[in-house]
């Protein structure tokens, strides 16, 4: 289900470096799925494009090897004792929390990550629908990060 990302981050600059000249028709599901994907990488990263299109090899592996594994550690390690606060009025579509159902409270985890359906909803990778009953039932018993492999 999530992405091998050096895999991703290959098939996404060939897909730059084709610039639409390939119909979308000749890549494979799993690459058009890859696409749309990074795309949505590149729209939470603006500088990325242009480095990975001017990397070598060796720097491309940089960017996805360490970069991208710091972001992600860096992402995890920030302290959610300070962030709750902020976080939940944030996850309230209107910012009031009475209005998320099953409600969330700041000094309770036990409803949340996918357990909660709106957290749940935003932790949901991208290309997934998550108004699929399917995707939440196989969603909420994994924890497991994008492969780096």
């Amino acid at each position: 289900m999530l992405p091998n990302m050096k895999a991703m981050i290959a098939n996404g600059i060939s897909f730059l470096i084709d610039d639409n000249a390939t119909p979308a028709e000749d890549y494979s599901s799993d690459q058009r799925r890859e696409q749309a994907m990074f795309k949505e990488l590149l729209n939470r990263c603006p500088g990325l494009p242009k480095e990975l299109l001017r990397a070598t090899q060796e720097e491309e592996d940089e960017v996805v090897g360490n970069k991208l594994k710091r972001g992600v550690a860096c992402a995890r390690s920030d302290d959610t004792k300070n962030l709750k606060k902020e976080i939940l009025p944030w996850i309230a579509v209107d910012g009031n929390l009475q209005n998320l159902n099953p409600q969330l409270h700041r000094n309770v985890k036990t409803n949340r990550g996918f357990h909660h359906p709106r957290t749940g909803q935003l932790l949901c990778p991208v290309d997934l629908d998550w108004k699929d009953a399917d995707i939440r039932r196989d969603t909420e018993h994994t924890q497991a990060p994008a492969s780096f492999g």
